[in-house]
């Protein structure tokens, strides 16, 4: 803004955009195949045009262990790009109580672990291969319609809930999570997407969380109960066609 004259704002801008975007796209003529990671800003440069040509593999440096913070943000980034980066951090020190919730609050299409493989102990091994099966299971519904549950919100004292389903298979995931300061164990939130008159099979990851079968007008209107009888936790729950 600065460089500009007062009858020329944004002209400086607007050059420097297109000057940009031009240099992304003569990257990826002369090297076929090149991926970009558009980490920059805190993620601030994540707008349409750019992400024609590139990735946000790596959001924000703000939210590594404010976990409230990277649920809600990934709730927006699902409703805009197909393709983003999660990770986990699996440190040893940090291998207590609230790793399935940083774990679960980790998923996304691209997910990666960062750990100390030099001081890895077998319990961190084993929370490792638990977290990428659990993914395994999910991964390919992220590509599936997307429907935010819940409101928008990053209060710990509040729960954010989102699903994927394919509209074909009718089948696909629900996440929820229980913020760190929520004083309700559960949780009736109502889905979209579904048939009415189909009947549903739910089968929760955490065995907290149990089984149910409803119809699709059930768990639209009267809503899916998720159990979590822990503050900072998040279920993984299943859904597809009862037989």
């Amino acid at each position: 803004q600065a460089t500009d004259t007062p009858d020329r704002l944004g002209i400086a801008e607007n050059k420097y955009m297109v000057g940009h975007l031009r240099l992304w796209d003569r990257l990826r003529e002369r090297f076929d195949g090149m991926i970009i990671d558009s980490c920059a800003s805190g993620g601030r440069r994540n707008d349409l045009e750019s992400m024609r040509r590139a990735l946000p593999l790596h959001l924000s440096d703000f939210f590594n262990w404010r976990f409230s913070c990277r649920q809600a943000v990934q709730q927006s980034m699902f409703a805009w790009f197909p393709y983003f980066k999660s990770w986990t951090k699996f440190v040893n020190e940090k291998v207590d109580d609230t790793l399935e919730y940083q774990m679960r609050t980790s998923m996304a299409p691209f997910t990666s672990v960062r750990v100390d493989c030099l001081d890895m102990t077998e319990e961190t091994a084993a929370s490792i291969r638990t977290y990428l099966a659990e993914w395994r299971t999910v991964c390919n519904y992220y590509y599936a319609d997307y429907y935010p549950l819940l409101d928008w919100n990053y209060d710990e004292g509040r729960w954010l809930a989102h699903m994927f389903v394919d509209p074909v298979k009718q089948e696909g995931f629900v996440q929820a999570y229980r913020r760190e300061l929520n004083d309700e164990p559960v949780c009736r939130i109502p889905l979209k997407g579904l048939e009415p008159d189909r009947l549903y099979e739910f089968t929760a990851v955490t065995a907290d969380g149990g089984n149910a079968v409803l119809t699709g007008a059930q768990a639209m209107a009267g809503g899916l109960p998720v159990c979590l009888p822990q503050p900072a936790s998040a279920a993984t729950v299943r859904f597809k066609p009862a037989q």
